[in-house]
């Protein structure tokens, strides 16, 4: 089982969970981050929270196969742990990459 990726720095302090306005609003945030990375597609994806962030679950594809998560998602309000189990990709021969989503 990976471990979890602290999102809170040395000398930091944890980010307190906010009452969310919204349903599901820290899962949304986390899975429009991803979207919105340039050259990355998701095949498939499940974000659950935890009691301090979220846990990331399913396949990604990055044409180099590197994608720094904890950089992505620093700021995001409540989320202080990032839980890692994807699986990250590169794609086939000839499969070009969507451009990020906007919105």
């Amino acid at each position: 089982m990976p471990a979890a990726t602290t999102l809170v720095g040395p000398g930091e302090t944890a980010r307190p969970v906010p009452n969310l306005d919204a349903p599901h609003s820290l899962e949304r945030e986390v899975h429009r981050r991803l979207q919105a990375q340039p050259g990355l597609e998701i095949k498939s994806l499940v974000v659950r929270r935890t009691p301090n962030g979220v846990c990331l679950e399913g396949r990604i594809e990055m044409p180099d196969g590197n994608v720094d998560l904890r950089q992505l998602m620093i700021g995001v309000p409540g989320l202080n742990e990032l839980i890692n189990h994807l699986v990250v990709c590169s794609p086939g021969p000839g499969h070009e990459v969507a451009p990020p989503r906007r919105g």
